[in-house]
C-alpha cells in the first residue's frame, strides 16, 4: 500500500484534513437564511445602513454575509444569526 492512499476504508491516522474558511461558512448562512420564507432583512441597524448605502454604490456587491458570525472549530462550527422577520 502506498503512502499517498486515502480514503473512508483507512485509518484516521493516516487521512487528510480538510478545513473551511470562515468566510465561506458565513456566505453559505447568510444566503441560506435570506431564502427562508419571512426574513426580511438580516443584520443590525448600523450593519443595515451601512449595507444600504455600499449597494447604492455603482460597481457594489450586497453583503451576503450581513448579520452573520461564525465560529469554526475542529468538529463543529456555531452560527449566530441577526434576522429581521
Amino acid at each position: 500500500m502506498s503512502g499517498g492512499v486515502t480514503g473512508a476504508d483507512q485509518p484516521t491516522a493516516n487521512r487528510g484534513r480538510t478545513s473551511i474558511a470562515d468566510v465561506v461558512v458565513v456566505k453559505v448562512a447568510g444566503i441560506a437564511a435570506r431564502e427562508i420564507p419571512g426574513v426580511y432583512d438580516m443584520g443590525g441597524g448600523l450593519s443595515r445602513t451601512i449595507g444600504a448605502v455600499r449597494d447604492r454604490v455603482p460597481g457594489g456587491r450586497p453583503n451576503v454575509g450581513r448579520g452573520v458570525k461564525v465560529e469554526v472549530g475542529e468538529r463543529q462550527t456555531a452560527v449566530d444569526l441577526d434576522l429581521i422577520v
